[in-house]
């Protein structure tokens, strides 16, 4: 059976020391970078949940692209002794691809967790020679291409606008019929950050407008914290490309650092930060690597 895939996107390779690469190869080569990424990431390998801080860059020159990840041992992404990991597509429908490629003899090795089980995100296949191909949904090519074309520290444009409200379920109501927004289904978690006083966890609940971008994001949170009910706006959010380098630009620029959110190892930032301007303005970077579970959580599904 033959699998007629897209031109082919980049090809990737797993270095140990991602910072080491891309001096080497861009003095070699004369390759520059899309700014590191660097987030928590959670698949599924082989069957099995694996959660990892994964860190990651594209050259600039391409398609193809030259993808860099930092070794992350009992992952995906094991090192390879400085060979090719993978060749990487975009295609129109990844399930549809993943059932193609395996029909012809690959074997999925990794994925995001979908509820279903099926494949989410991108995925990766292995041939019996030991050959890895990567296809990624299609549908998250333009947060991609945002961030390649961003350069050093690209903050995107509003993705969404806040309330803190004591009651979720009142202001769903009441702004549902008000506004003519219907609302993703409400999630409740415990947010583990750091603040000026040290570090805490606190349980908020949140929901955001199906409506968007700008979303309208509803926020319930427990009194003495930054998500204690208040009158007026309580943030605008954007996504950003890379959180830690886009933070500190924010603080250089006079936008002080006011919380942080932390990763279950205790990294920081993760996920997200809050900076305010002396005007008093809140905003909040949200980092664009989890802008595809967003949407999918727009459109119906669950936040992972």
């Amino acid at each position: 059976m033959s699998i007629e895939l897209p031109q082919m996107h980049h090809f990737g390779i797993v270095v140990p020391d991602l910072d080491g690469a891309m001096d080497e190869l861009s003095s070699q080569l004369g390759l520059t970078w899309a700014p590191v990424r660097h987030g928590e990431r959670t698949v599924r390998h082989h069957g099995r949940l694996v959660t990892t801080d994964l860190r990651l860059t594209y050259s600039m020159e391409g398609p193809p692209h030259l993808e860099l990840i930092g070794e992350a041992r009992g992952t995906p992404w094991e090192p390879t002794g400085g060979g090719i990991h993978h060749a990487g597509f975009w295609v129109p429908d990844l399930r549809d691809t993943g059932r193609l490629l395996a029909r012809a003899g690959m074997t999925p090795e990794a994925t995001y967790d979908a509820e279903d089980g099926d494949l989410l995100g991108f995925a990766y296949f292995t041939d019996a020679n030991g050959c890895r191909v990567e296809i990624l949904d299609d549908s998250r090519r333009q947060s991609f291409d945002e961030w390649l074309a961003g350069g050093p520290g690209q903050i995107a444009g509003i993705s969404h606008t806040a309330l803190a409200v004591p009651d979720i379920e009142t202001a769903m109501s009441f702004y549902g019929n008000a506004l003519g927004l219907t609302w993703a289904r409400p999630q409740q978690r415990a947010i583990s950050i750091r603040v000026a006083a040290g570090d805490l966890t606190t349980e908020i609940r949140f929901t955001y407008s199906r409506q968007g971008p700008p979303h309208l994001e509803l926020i319930e949170g427990a009194a003495g914290t930054i998500w204690a009910p208040v009158n007026g706006l309580h943030h605008i959010g954007l996504w950003s490309h890379q959180l830690e380098i886009d933070a500190a630009r924010l603080q250089h620029r006079g936008m002080s650092l006011e919380v942080a959110g932390l990763s279950r190892s205790g990294r920081q930032p993760s996920g997200f930060t809050y900076h305010r301007s002396a005007h008093g303005l809140r905003v909040e970077l949200v980092d664009a690597a989890a802008r595809p579970a967003f949407e999918r959580w727009f459109a119906g599904g669950d936040l992972r």
